[in-house]
C-alpha cells in the first residue's frame, strides 16, 4: 500500500474511495477570531479580522432589492464554541444591530449560542423577519446555512433540512451602499469568531433539493451540479 500525503489546510477527500480517481478539496477555509493581531482562539473588538467584498449595487455584492434569492454557506464552530458580541455578524451587508434600511445577515445570537438570519425594514430601525438556527451547535463541527426568500416568505435550512420559516412584515428592498462582510458588520465594531467556507448568492428562492445538495459537501466550485441562478 502505498502512502497519501495531503498538505494544505481543511482538506477533504471527496469520491469513491474504493475508485482510482479521488478528489482531494485543498480550498482554504476563512477563519475569524476577532482581530488578525489577536493569537488563536483570542477575540478582539477591533475586528481588523474580516472579508469584505466592495458595493457593487448588484446581487453579486448582496444587494437583493425586493427580488428572490438565497445565501448559502457553511460555518466551522470552534472549540469553545463562538465568539464576540451577541449579534456580531457573521455573514452580511447593510448591517449594524441599529437595523440600518436594507440591510441583512447572518449573526450571532448568543442566546443558546445559535445563528439568526435578519432582515431590515424599508424605514430601517427595525427587523422585517428573524429566523433561528439550532441552539447549543456541537464544537469543533462544520454546519450549513442557506436563507431563501421568494416574496414575503422566508426559509432557513440547517444541514439541508428546513429549520425555521417566517412570513416576514415586508418583502424589504434590501439595497444598499455597504460592503458585503464576512466575520464583522458592516460598521465593523460586531463581529463573530468562527470558520466560513464556500459562500453562494443565488438570484433565486432555492428548492428543498437544490439545499440538499449543497448541503451534502462543501461544493466549492461555482458549477454546482446545475443549480440555476
Amino acid at each position: 500500500a502505498g502512502t497519501i500525503e495531503i498538505n494544505g489546510t481543511g482538506g477533504i477527500i471527496e469520491g469513491d474511495l474504493g475508485a482510482a480517481n479521488v478528489n482531494v478539496n485543498l480550498d482554504k477555509t476563512l477563519v475569524f477570531d476577532g482581530s488578525a493581531s489577536a493569537g488563536a482562539g483570542t477575540y478582539n473588538a477591533t475586528h481588523t479580522d474580516r472579508c469584505t467584498v466592495a458595493d457593487g449595487n448588484d446581487i453579486n455584492s448582496g444587494d437583493f432589492g425586493t427580488a428572490a434569492f438565497s445565501v448559502s454557506f457553511w460555518l466551522y464552530i470552534p472549540v469553545g464554541g463562538l465568539v464576540g458580541e451577541s449579534w456580531g455578524a457573521v455573514l452580511g451587508k447593510n448591517y449594524t444591530t441599529s437595523a440600518p434600511s436594507g440591510g441583512w445577515a447572518f449573526v450571532r445570537n448568543a442566546t443558546n449560542e445559535r445563528i439568526a438570519f435578519q432582515t431590515s425594514t424599508d424605514a430601517g430601525g427595525g427587523w422585517s423577519d428573524t429566523t433561528y438556527g439550532p441552539a447549543n451547535m456541537v464544537e469543533d463541527s462544520w454546519y450549513h446555512f442557506c436563507i431563501t426568500r421568494s416574496g414575503a416568505a422566508m426559509k432557513l435550512y440547517v444541514n439541508g433540512e428546513s429549520f425555521d420559516e417566517n412570513t416576514a412584515s415586508e418583502t424589504s428592498n434590501l439595497t444598499g451602499s455597504g460592503a458585503l462582510t464576512i466575520g464583522a458588520n458592516t460598521s465593523n465594531t460586531q463581529g463573530c469568531g468562527c470558520g466560513v467556507a464556500d459562500v453562494k448568492i443565488f438570484n433565486v428562492a432555492l428548492g428543498a433539493t437544490d439545499v440538499k445538495f449543497l448541503s451534502s459537501k462543501i461544493q466549492a466550485d461555482c458549477d454546482v451540479g446545475g443549480i440555476s441562478g
